[in-house]
């Protein structure tokens, strides 16, 4: 795995050709950006915590192993498979960025545009659902709590589903 693709896993968005990279450290959930990634030529990657994470639980956190950090080592499935998705979530958002100002400029196909909006989103929503699936299930959950009260009220959900 080369240096940019275990940068890209730990979640920067566009690595290039750069030597050093700072991120927020998985491990701990800092707010700084305490990890370091470097490439120290040769294909080799140096990680380093500088509020003082064990390089293995760093790299057991975003699913790497020490093999993966080698300079001819592959990347496992699950991980190629995840920075795919990522890849594909990035496109659909500038498509949807694209599509919205389209949307607005052109009155003439207006329509076509809103509807080409609406595909964008549903496959949006597709590849969030496989690549943050919590994260999209408690979006889902707060929404419905939200559209119960608004149609119910208040009184009647606590009564419902507040304290048993």
């Amino acid at each position: 795995m080369s240096p940019s693709e275990v940068a890209r896993a730990f979640g920067v968005r566009s690595p290039g050709m750069r030597k050093n990279w700072r991120v927020k450290c998985p491990s701990h959930r800092s707010h700084g950006l305490t990890l370091s990634i470097t490439d120290m030529g040769n294909g080799k990657t140096r990680i380093v915590c500088f509020a003082g994470c064990d390089q293995s639980d760093v790299l057991k956190t975003v699913g790497l192993t020490w093999r993966d950090l080698r300079p001819l080592g592959k990347i496992a499935p699950v991980i190629r498979w995840r920075l795919t998705l990522e890849d594909q979530k990035e496109s659909l958002e500038r498509q949807l960025g694209l599509a919205m100002m389209l949307q607005a400029v052109e009155r003439a196909k207006r329509t076509y545009w809103a509807g080409a909006e609406r595909r964008i989103r549903g496959e949006l929503e597709q590849v969030r659902c496989r690549l943050e699936p919590e994260k999209v299930m408690q979006e889902y959950r707060e929404r419905t709590f939200r559209e119960r009260v608004r149609k119910h009220g208040f009184t009647r959900m606590w009564e419902e589903y507040g304290e048993t």
